[in-house]
């Protein structure tokens, strides 16, 4: 399980995925990588001028992957706000590595998502979301729809609320793991 941190470098998935009985129920080597602040996981192709993270995690899941005994069928990503930008681009280039996604407040390029139609996501943002203004979500959820990607799509009634335990319940956990 890779959880791609937000701008404020909080990883707040990590924290309900460490829990004793999340361990039991769920199983799971958890990845927690940190990018410099202000930096993003990934770009689209045309932004490519910053300094991405996404491909130095992926490095890090090979290395992983030769140490430890990881089913390569079941790695999976999630990641809020900054990262939920990260599992979209994931999404969109690196649908080999991943089984599944989940992307919170997190929104992307919708005329990529031709190119996303591989990996399922689960896509989740707040009625009020303000700082990834939840039209921008809806829109590239619309786009994965009309590409015929494998995506599902919630909708809470509240803002930008990254640390929420409402965002990672039971049947959150199950949809994942069950990719």
């Amino acid at each position: 399980m890779v959880v791609l941190h937000g701008g404020t470098g909080n990883a707040y998935a990590a924290k309900y995925l460490t829990e004793p009985n999340m361990a039991q129920q769920y199983p799971a080597y958890i990845l927690v990588p940190m990018a410099s602040h202000g930096d993003p996981w990934i770009l689209p192709k045309a932004m490519f001028a910053r300094t991405q993270h996404l491909p130095h995690v992926m490095d890090l899941i090979a290395a992983l992957i030769d140490k430890y005994a990881i089913d390569k069928e079941r790695i999976y990503i999630i990641g809020c706000s900054l990262g939920g930008h990260g599992v979209f681009g994931a999404s969109e280039f690196y649908d080999d590595v991943f089984a599944a996604g989940i992307s919170i407040s997190g929104s992307w390029k919708p005329s990529q998502a031709h190119k996303m139609t591989k990996m399922p996501l689960l896509v989740m943002a707040g009625s009020y979301d303000k700082t990834v203004a939840v039209g921008k979500t809806k829109n590239m959820v619309g786009a994965l729809e009309d590409a015929r990607a494998s995506v599902q799509y919630i909708e809470y009634d509240m803002g930008y609320n990254c640390p929420s335990s409402r965002l990672y319940t039971k049947d959150i956990w199950d949809w994942l793991f069950l990719q």
